[in-house]
């Protein structure tokens, strides 16, 4: 998966085999070149790099997933196994939902303790799922996402022993809601570290998805004595890149009326602005997605507010939004990413994102050689359930490799 092998010696049929799941890593924004990454990988012999130093060679495409089961894991439903195998044959829609649900509650299974903390005036809320002993693992979701989109992740962490808490930002699961004036990238940082002081957690690995990782990426260049890994499922705060459609959230007026409270989701914005083309076509997919994107009004409000907060001087937006690419936030943490090369860091990426773009993958390695960096080609933002088993068999292997220290004694 990450490493390199001498495909010279392997049988003839498990190369067949492989060569319809495997494909070479690519940089974002590169094509080409992948044969003499191959070659040179191949020439490398039994000399093995050390796994912080290896290039991107190869990753596994993430499987094309059976249509008419979204948002299950079908290698781990058994009773579903056949029925998602029917040449393509769609799963009758009951067996789909039960699998979804088989899904959550085992995610959930574990003993939840839930609490409720407060820092400058907000309420925060935290779930808690394994022993007070840890290793503790932190989840911070996305704007506007609950632990739904993570439950697959925090499966996998809770499998090799973690203990997970989730943390909701104010206004996504509590009220009040945040306001603009504390709604900045490094005021949130200090959230999350407050609330996890109160709950007794002093060192964690933190997972973060969006705006969950650039909060992430902040608290380790606040503390990095506190973060003892870092997992970033396209991280915000990367680079300056993002799609011009949310240069709009900026502006008072249009913003407020695009992030307004809703009951559901719309088709077309899920399919053309957050999935990539492996899943846009699943109607089943994107049906379980539209009922569960609803935006009550301190969810509207704490989004506006980080919108609003995170964005250049007024003068400068006014030229960005008049320019194609442009800023993605007032400042980026390109800089700080260097001096975190003592943090162990996976980095997931979807080719397609076009909330936060790819090309920020590229930009995170340069500044930080020691993380390991891979983008799925295909998948689009919410890679998390796009490409679920792709994203927990990366998660698996730094968990085994990177973190030996912190896993639990058998």
């Amino acid at each position: 998966m990450g490493h390199e092998r001498d495909h010279g010696h392997e049988p003839h049929r498990a190369e067949r085999r492989d060569r319809g799941r495997r494909a070479p890593d690519v940089h974002p924004g590169q094509a080409g070149g992948c044969g003499q990454a191959r070659q040179r990988g191949q020439a490398s012999g039994a000399a093995r790099a050390p796994v912080s130093t290896i290039p991107l060679l190869r990753t596994e495409h993430p499987g094309a997933p059976h249509r008419g089961v979204p948002l299950s894991d079908t290698r781990r439903t058994p009773a579903l196994r056949p029925v998602a195998n029917l040449n393509s044959v769609s799963a009758p829609l009951f067996l789909t939902r039960l699998g979804e649900v088989w899904r959550r509650v085992r995610s959930i299974v574990a003993p939840m303790k839930e609490a409720i903390v407060e820092h400058g005036g907000y309420r925060i809320r935290v779930r808690t799922r394994g022993p007070a002993r840890g290793p503790h693992a932190i989840v911070l979701p996305g704007m506007a996402d609950t632990e739904f989109t993570l439950a697959a992740q925090i499966h996998e962490l809770r499998r090799h022993g973690y203990t997970t808490h989730v943390i909701e930002l104010p206004g996504f699961g509590l009220t009040p809601a945040l306001r603009k004036e504390s709604a900045h990238f490094p005021q949130l940082a200090d959230l999350v570290l407050s609330a996890a002081d109160k709950i007794g957690v002093e060192r964690a690995v933190i997972l973060g998805h969006s705006l969950g990782g650039g909060i992430a990426l902040h608290i380790a260049v606040r503390r990095p004595a506190f973060v003892a890994g870092l997992i970033l499922l396209a991280p915000a705060a990367v680079g300056r890149s993002l799609l011009w459609t949310y240069k709009l959230f900026c502006l008072p007026l249009v913003g407020r009326a695009l992030l307004r409270p809703k009951r559901s989701g719309s088709r077309r914005y899920l399919r053309y602005f957050l999935l990539g083309s492996k899943r846009r076509d699943d109607e089943v997919f994107v049906e379980r997605l539209v009922r569960r994107d609803r935006h009550s009004a301190a969810m509207a409000r704490s989004m506006r507010a980080i919108c609003w907060a995170n964005q250049p001087s007024r003068w400068r937006r006014l030229l960005l939004l008049a320019t194609p690419g442009g800023e993605q936030l007032g400042y980026t943490l390109r800089e700080q990413v260097a001096t975190l090369r003592e943090i162990p860091t996976l980095v997931l990426w979807g080719s397609e994102d076009r909330v936060i773009s790819a090309r920020d993958a590229a930009v995170f390695r340069a500044a930080n050689p020691g993380a390991d960096v891979r983008v799925a080609p295909g998948v689009g933002h919410l890679l998390p359930l796009e490409a679920m088993e792709w994203v927990n068999a990366h998660i698996a292997r730094f968990i085994t490799t990177r973190l030996k220290e912190l896993r639990p004694a058998a």
